[in-house]
């Protein structure tokens, strides 16, 4: 799976390097010149990683940090011309996952990028898991997203007042996303999720009949199946549909 990069600097120079060498090892790469659209950007497009510049005219990188670190689950490597210690400590403590010094060589960036991913993901899917399999745990909860109302206890799904019984996996999967509206789910934290304390053990693309299955009753009920989003080569996401 292509990793995908987001670069915000605003050098054309830094922009044009960075697409040229990361298009060239076989990542996907947007580009912004500053950070006007950059909310909007990570919505559509559901960047792996961020390369984020600290120096730009208006909204600079530490703010740009925050704002990210503050709504998204995306690791960011700062990127800047500024090798002063107090930089790097101040970006680290607002959230930053790593820091690179212009002028930076080429693949370094690109060894860093790849570290950082696999840390972020071994590190970040434990805690997602162990989140997730509480919530799972917790009986009699009833979830509200929308026009969708799950109770958790008797695996019920009810949309604009029709009711339908959920298998033990689609009540898991429906858990799982509904407590996390517009967060992307892999098909391995899904089976980690739904494989929790179950005797029916999913795999691989099991999970996708398991998704076909639950769209089908969704539609079957008045729903919209495309609630259940299928973000092309990362997986699934909910996406409430206004109630």
């Amino acid at each position: 799976m292509a990793i995908t990069v987001l670069v915000i600097d605003d050098n054309p120079k830094i922009r044009e390097l960075l697409t040229e060498y990361l298009q060239l090892v076989g990542m996907n790469v947007i580009v912004l010149e500053d950070g006007k659209r950059i909310m909007e950007t990570i919505e559509t497009h559901h960047p792996d990683v961020v390369i984020l510049d600290i120096i730009m005219p208006g909204k600079d990188g530490f703010s740009i940090l925050k704002s990210i670190k503050r709504k998204y689950i995306l690791p960011v490597i700062m990127l800047t011309a500024r090798g002063e210690v107090t930089d790097k400590i101040v970006g680290l403590e607002l959230g930053a996952d790593d820091y690179l010094t212009k002028p930076f060589n080429s693949r370094e960036l690109e060894a860093r990028i790849k570290a950082t991913l696999r840390a972020y993901r071994s590190i970040n899917l434990d805690t997602k898991h162990a989140a997730l399999t509480s919530e799972l745990n917790t009986p009699g909860e009833k979830i509200i997203e929308g026009c969708f109302s799950l109770n958790t206890a008797n695996h019920t799904l009810t949309i604009n007042e029709t009711e339908i019984m959920l298998s033990i996996m689609e009540n898991r999967l429906l858990i799982a996303m509904m407590s996390r509206p517009k967060q992307i789910f892999s098909r391995e934290t899904l089976i980690n999720i739904i494989n929790d304390g179950s005797d029916i053990i999913a795999f691989d693309r099991s999970i996708d009949a398991h998704i076909s299955r639950l769209r089908a009753k969704i539609k079957a009920i008045g729903g919209n199946p495309k609630t259940v989003k299928t973000i092309r080569g990362s997986g699934y996401m909910f996406v409430p549909e206004p109630s």
